[in-house]
């Protein structure tokens, strides 16, 4: 049987009455297979060569073989920058960096028309659903869109208390706007159907991570003055709980309170799913006298199993790895969708480990990475 060719009408409608080229007569699947080789901006430049290409890279056939890409997105210049400029015209251009082709990707933000000024800054701040959410500096909008798709819109306007300097943001459920911003004790919870709901943290929030329709944080409930620091896990469910400030202590209540102190500097990550995940510096007596952080042996990251309310170790830094950090006194991770970063303030290269193949490897030593804030998911097929 003859296999299905692309159709006579977008055949037409791309060369009415010339010779077609080869590549023309190619049927759709198998222009599917070579395109589906092609690098994420690669596919975005061949949208624009024919009509016939633009409607192969749209369709929905396409747009299901293509995997998710994490690329890890650096503001450039970094946002301190914006507080120490005296330029009103100052530009966060940013920069998506591909870990599997090692190369810098550039995704302009220039569909984003009402807010293209000398006076106003984009600065990506979250990503979720393969969405990007930019904080518009100084007049603190927020605004979400997808890159590839080239489509956005204005989520909410926070009012001028709120700082970019000082906020975190995280991101729910994109159909229904789902977002919530921390800044300081104060948090601001939005979404279309809830509205907005502000209220008071009861400690300060680290890395607080939106698993379904619950929130979870570590909060340092220390009071000591000595810079020590007693990281412990709290939950709230949202909306109802976020509304009337019923954060729940569930370290204590499950026992983790020994694994918590055992690590310095810790994270919560969302892995893929629903999964948890936790990094931090080990702490260890016999630790080596060149190690990063004071009697720490390694980075470690454990998952929380779900249904048994249990953490699991999922993997550790290798030690020649671990080494590089040895000048660093403080380190940050982030990630998601399955991939952690390690980046230390003083560190050369950035690491990357993967939930999928539990491997370690370094990102390009060769590229500025040291500021890179999170993993954004890339799709061609989230709209927001």
């Amino acid at each position: 049987m003859e296999p299905k060719r692309a159709s006579e009408s977008a055949l037409q409608l791309v060369h009415p009455s010339s010779t077609l080229s080869p590549i023309l007569e190619l049927p759709f699947d198998l222009l599917f297979t070579i395109f589906s080789l092609l690098p994420l901006p690669e596919i975005i430049l061949c949208r624009s060569v024919c009509r016939l290409f633009l409607q192969a890279l749209t369709s929905l056939s396409f747009l299901r073989l293509r995997p998710r890409v994490p690329l890890l997105i650096v503001p450039y210049p970094p946002i301190h920058y914006l507080y120490h400029s005296s330029s009103s015209s100052s530009v966060v251009l940013p920069l998506f960096f591909d870990p599997f082709l090692n190369q810098w990707v550039r995704l302009p933000l220039d569909f984003i028309t009402p807010f293209q000024s000398t006076k106003i800054t984009l600065v990506p701040v979250a990503s979720s659903s393969g969405l990007l959410y930019l904080w518009s500096y100084p007049d603190n909008t927020l605004i979400v869109c997808n890159p590839i798709t080239r489509r956005f819109r204005v989520l909410l306007t926070l009012g001028c208390s709120w700082s970019l300097h000082k906020a975190t943001v995280i991101v729910g459920s994109a159909s229904d706007g789902e977002v919530i911003v921390f800044h300081g004790l104060s948090a601001l919870y939005y979404s279309r159907t809830a509205g907005r709901i502000f209220t008071y943290v009861p400690y300060k929030c680290r890395s607080p991570i939106l698993v379904s329709k619950t929130l979870f944080a570590l909060c340092d409930i220390s009071q000591s003055n000595r810079g020590e620091s007693r990281w412990r896990i709290f939950l709230c469910n949202l909306p109802h709980q976020f509304r009337i400030r019923a954060w729940e202590r569930v370290d204590k209540k499950y026992e983790w309170e020994s694994l918590l102190d055992s690590l310095e500097q810790p994270y919560l990550i969302h892995g893929r799913a629903n999964e948890i995940l936790m990094v931090g510096a080990l702490k260890s007596n016999t630790a080596a006298a060149s190690s990063p952080f004071p009697l720490c042996s390694t980075f470690l990251i454990i998952r929380l199993d779900l249904e048994r309310l249990e953490w699991k170790e999922a993997g550790r830094m290798p030690l020649e790895m671990f080494k590089c950090f040895k000048d660093s006194f403080m380190f940050k991770a982030f990630g998601g969708w399955g991939w952690v970063c390690f980046r230390g303030n003083l560190a050369p290269r950035l690491a990357m480990w993967s939930s999928s193949s539990s491997d370690w490897r370094w990102v390009n030593d060769g590229l500025n990475t040291r500021h890179c804030k999170f993993v954004f998911d890339a799709m061609l097929t989230y709209v927001p």
